[in-house]
């Protein structure tokens, strides 16, 4: 069984609200994986997005597979912790040496991951690298990874900006919508029962009268 923290409703929320989990690739995404990729010398690169149930990978280089379920992935690891997650080699880790991602393809032998912190406590998954074989990690390499999860997490933030951007003008909108239902619904019932109505603007202290009040004083509307 995976680990899981008192922030995971508030992590999967921020991860909702980002609205990016299986949507198309994106260059600025990609770019950075393939960095850490050329940087780091290793096989494969991914940024993986921990969902309740699974991993998906918004970005990945040299792997086949776009997702995985998540009580097999190595990422919900990294996301407990602030720091970069290190494995050197999987068969000395019990965590892992029965992982199915180690047992077979993409065979799994060394990973580090990043974490993508939003907000203090909310990782949302990691930036991270794979090897198929053991290797050594260094503390400057772990600093480098993490500067590059620093980079997915910008493109990260700016998303969820433009989400939330995106929402409010649906609801901005929406509102809108209901506006002119109403008044539409408004005007027909005081042509039927022959009333009308009156605003007045609290801002401007402009008064506007309905197209039923222009008709029951005999008036022309806008004259």
């Amino acid at each position: 069984m995976y680990p899981l923290l008192p922030t995971e409703v508030e992590r999967l929320h921020a991860l909702l609200n980002l609205a990016i989990l299986d949507i198309a690739p994106a260059a600025h995404f990609d770019a950075v994986v393939l960095v850490a990729q050329r940087a780091f010398g290793v096989p494969v690169a991914v940024i993986s997005l921990v969902d309740q149930d699974r991993q998906w990978f918004k970005a990945r280089c040299r792997l086949e597979i776009d997702s995985t379920p998540r009580e097999m992935a190595f990422c919900t690891y990294p996301i407990t912790s602030d720091d970069v997650l290190v494995i050197e080699d999987a068969t000395q880790d019990e965590r892992f040496r029965e992982n199915r991602l180690f047992v077979g393809e993409p065979r799994v032998w060394f990973y580090a991951g990043a974490p993508l912190i939003l907000d203090p406590g909310i990782r949302v998954g990691p930036l991270c690298v794979i090897d198929t074989a053991p290797r050594t990690f260094t503390s400057e390499q772990c600093d480098e990874l993490r500067d590059l999860a620093q980079i997915v997490v910008a493109h990260l933030r700016l998303r969820a900006a433009q989400a939330a951007s995106q929402a409010e003008v649906a609801l901005r909108r929406a509102n809108e919508e209901t506006l002119r239902e109403q008044d539409r619904l408004l005007s027909m019932a005081e042509q039927i029962a022959h009333v009308g109505h009156w605003r007045i603007s609290l801002l401007s202290q402009e008064f506007t009268w309905s197209e039923e009040v222009y008709r029951i004083f005999g008036l022309t509307m806008g004259a």
